[in-house]
């Protein structure tokens, strides 16, 4: 059971980790691995995923427009980097895979910003009935 927001912060960098290598060796794999056509669905969720988590992982204190915006801005960098550089391995840069990724992007930060609203609502709602 996670004990305190430290473990809880801990457990997100992890899973960030995790996603983000998840997603680099998927971006990377050889096209006779890649099914045609339906891959491209595969980069939305994973964006979203990405993103969510990392902004658990590196957001529990520092809440800020700004950082916030950052970590997004650095994972649609990513994936423009990731775009750019698969032509190395054989496979080709698609505008619809880097769309993709950052609708994935922004849908997470989204998902984040409305959970740490409610977050807060809960909160206020807990202290009042005290």
């Amino acid at each position: 059971m996670i004990e305190d927001s430290t473990d809880r912060e801990r457990l997100f960098r992890i899973a960030a980790c995790l996603v983000l290598v998840v997603v680099l060796v998927a971006s990377f794999l050889p096209p006779s691995m890649v099914a045609p056509g339906r891959w491209n669905l595969g980069h939305l969720p994973a964006y979203f995923v990405l993103t969510v988590v990392t902004l658990f992982a590196w957001m529990p204190h520092k809440r800020t427009v700004l950082v916030i915006v950052g970590i997004a801005a650095l994972l649609c960098v990513l994936g423009l980097l990731i775009e750019l550089s698969q032509p190395l391995v054989g496979r080709t840069s698609s505008l619809i895979d880097l769309t993709y990724n950052m609708i994935g992007v922004f849908t997470g930060v989204a998902v984040y910003v409305v959970s740490v609203r409610l977050q807060r609502e809960y909160a206020v709602k807990a202290k009042q009935e005290c």
